[in-house]
């Protein structure tokens, strides 16, 4: 869990310094596009570790300074979009991250999914080594006691 928050503070962290050197130097919405894909990644993650995970009273803090870090970001990025007109790309960016956090969510529910499935496969085998391992020498024990006597 600290690890989990650490990494995502970490990659907040390098877009942030990253979008700042690069929105001092230029205005061109195609070179700030891309931490867009960053920041919403940590935005999902920070949310997802929030309902999800219990967390100390330092981790709760260093989450919440994250979360502001990255909304800020968000807002700076969406101002740049707005003073170069370019608005509906902002709104198409906003679009396509959504539809990406729901394909993470899905596939998070399909890897738990599979983690399920195979602790019940290996409850089923464990099971069955079992009843070899105990049973089955009981029973033959059993058998041939009735066969002897």
């Amino acid at each position: 869990m600290v690890l989990e928050l650490a990494a995502v503070i970490s990659g907040v962290n390098a877009a942030t310094t990253a979008l700042s050197k690069v929105a001092a130097v230029t205005q061109d919405v195609s070179s700030i596009s891309e931490f867009l894909g960053t920041l919403g990644q940590a935005q999902y993650d920070l949310g997802r570790i929030k309902n999800t995970k219990t967390l100390t009273a330092a981790d709760a803090i260093k989450h919440q300074l994250c979360q502001k870090q990255v909304n800020d970001c968000l807002s700076e990025i969406k101002d740049i979009f707005l003073v170069s007109g370019n608005m509906q790309l902002w709104d198409n960016a906003q679009a396509a991250m959504a539809e990406s956090r729901k394909a993470r969510a899905l596939e998070i529910q399909r890897a738990t999914a599979a983690r399920k499935k195979l602790i019940k496969e290996l409850k089923t085998i464990g099971l069955v080594v079992l009843i070899c391992i105990f049973i089955v020498p009981l029973a033959i024990y059993f058998l041939l006691q009735r066969l002897i006597s």
